[in-house]
């Protein structure tokens, strides 16, 4: 078993957006919420490779709430050590269709992925 350590763990906002453009609007198409920290990403990808790994993550407040919940669809085991401090947000904006590309995480609004 492979043990996986998310000692800083977010909750991903998911954006699918029409078109990536400045200085004009892009409608919001789709929203979403998923788990989000390294080792919880590495346990994602090693448990769709068959590997059996546990998960712990530390958080906490609401977005830690949130957080466990969206970990109990996870379909491996995961551990929460829970602390005072509030589990934090990335939000990730996607152009229509987009399923891979570079990304720029959304910390203080300066992340976007692009094709």
């Amino acid at each position: 078993m492979i043990i996986t350590l998310t000692i800083n763990p977010a909750v991903d906002r998911n954006i699918e957006a029409d078109r990536l453009v400045f200085e004009d609007r892009a409608y919001i198409l789709a929203q979403s919420d998923s788990p989000g920290g390294r080792g919880i990403i590495a346990s994602r990808v090693l448990h769709s490779f068959g590997a059996k790994t546990l998960a712990i993550v530390v958080s906490g407040g609401k977005n830690g709430a949130l957080l466990e919940k969206l970990l109990a669809r996870a379909g491996y085991p995961i551990l929460r050590a829970k602390c005072l401090h509030r589990a934090k947000d990335r939000n990730l904006i996607l152009p229509a269709g987009c399923a891979s590309g570079f990304c720029w995480r959304v910390h203080a609004g300066a992340y976007l992925r692009i094709p």
